[in-house]
């Protein structure tokens, strides 16, 4: 290193030092996380682990600065308090702030930790000591991918049901226990020495960048359509580049067959749709036609369709007829007879 770098480096570490004296932290007791202003203003989402405490260097000017607070403003709640310093300065402000504190070279911007848990990594935490061998929970330790299944499928529901109740504070804790389960099996797969939780978010990260070349690549497709047949190619692609096979058609390719039988329906003749299949397997009748026509004038379409589906609903039981077994049955009919079609 030659003299100017080591006296910039030098001069680096005397003024983080007289920054961590006016703050009183102590980077080792606190976990402090450092991060370059300029790399957080150009995240979308901050970062950084809400429980533990950060340092923004390089806060130079009033547009970056600014950048970064709007960037922190996504996971920080409005009122949470930030310090900018600069040797043994220092302004406290809040996040919502709309007056900033003037900013300066080498202007050092402090964010504290949130005062309750709220980190992901937290949670992976918490729930890797409830699986610990020695310590933690007999229930949790009991459990494996198979016997939390059904708890996951009525979570996911839940999440719904709060979704269209419109219930922000119901939804908000019916996520936190979807999330809960994601956590729960990665831990259990972790245990197992089947996979970890960085590998899940590597899949899931790589997966998303992947399928967007038109947001992460250089494709400018502004065009729905578009976006998702290239949604469809790229999985292909993927299914072909792990051996993965599908029917020649593919019409129910990656298809949950546990989803709803109404669920699946739609999916397919969505995707039976999209690839311009028709979607019946004969000329449809008057009965057919009545019913298309009526549900096309409607002035709700939808209150129509529900109210039709639940008189099929009412028709099934008062024949003793399964309708989720009679619907999933027709929807593998109508897969096959489709498999030649082109």
């Amino acid at each position: 290193m030659d003299n100017r770098k080591r006296a910039h480096a030098d001069t680096i570490k005397f003024d983080l030092q007289s920054v961590l004296e006016t703050l009183s932290l102590d980077p080792l007791i606190h976990g402090l996380q450092i991060v370059a202003a300029s790399e957080l203003a150009d995240d979308y989402f901050p970062r950084l682990d809400t429980d533990r405490p950060a340092l923004v260097l390089d806060c130079d000017t009033a547009e970056l600065l600014e950048r970064v607070v709007n960037t922190l403003r996504v996971n920080y709640p409005a009122r949470h308090e930030l310090t900018l310093a600069r040797g043994k300065t220092k302004k406290i402000f809040p996040l919502d702030t709309i007056a900033y504190p003037r900013a300066a070279r080498r202007a050092v911007l402090y964010v504290p930790p949130l005062p309750y848990s709220s980190s992901p990594l937290t949670l992976a935490n918490i729930m890797a000591r409830l699986r610990a061998p020695v310590g933690g929970c007999p229930w949790d330790l009991e459990q494996t991918h198979e016997s939390i299944t059904r708890a996951l499928v009525e979570e996911a529901y839940e999440v719904i049901e709060a979704i269209s109740d419109q219930d922000m504070a119901h939804l908000k804790e019916e996520l936190g226990d979807l999330q809960l389960h994601v956590l729960f099996q990665t831990q259990i797969a972790r245990d197992e020495n089947e996979f970890a939780l960085s590998d899940v978010g590597a899949e899931l990260a790589e997966k998303l960048i992947r399928r967007h070349p038109h947001v992460f690549g250089n494709e400018n497709i502004q065009d729905v359509g578009v976006v998702l047949e290239n949604w469809e190619k790229i999985k292909q692609a993927e299914k072909k580049s792990k051996g993965q096979k599908e029917s020649a058609n593919g019409l129910d390719a990656g298809i949950p067959r546990h989803l709803p039988a109404l669920t699946r329906a739609q999916k397919i003749s969505e995707r039976a749709r999209r690839k311009k299949f028709s979607t019946a397997n004969k000329k449809p009748n008057d009965a057919e036609l009545g019913l298309k026509s009526k549900i096309e004038r409607a002035r709700n379409r939808e209150r129509v369709v529900g109210e039709l589906l639940l008189e099929i609903a009412r028709i099934a039981e008062e024949h003793g007829i399964d309708a989720e077994r009679a619907l999933n049955a027709a929807s593998k009919r109508f897969v096959e007879t489709k498999k030649d079609e082109r």
